[in-house]
């Protein structure tokens, strides 16, 4: 089995952490994209009724489309 297989089996530790996956994945991809961070509300861990900011990380399309597909474009020019 490949090294990026047995990674990509660790992702989220199976179920363990599975909010985790989605950044376990970009880490195991080593994407060169900074993640753009958004707070949302949730409800609060302790009682379930108050509301409160979580910042979460995520990956703009644009940004990931660039990156995908840059090098075809300076290839072709």
């Amino acid at each position: 089995m490949s090294t990026l297989t047995q990674k990509l089996a660790k992702i989220g530790g199976g179920g363990k952490f599975p909010s985790n996956m989605e950044r376990d994945l970009y880490r195991v991809l080593e994407l060169p994209i900074e993640p753009f961070h958004v707070d949302l509300p949730v409800r609060s861990q302790v009682n379930r009724k108050d509301i409160e900011l979580k910042r979460i990380p995520m990956l703009l399309p644009h940004e990931m489309y660039h990156y995908m597909f840059e090098a075809c474009w300076v290839g072709a020019l």
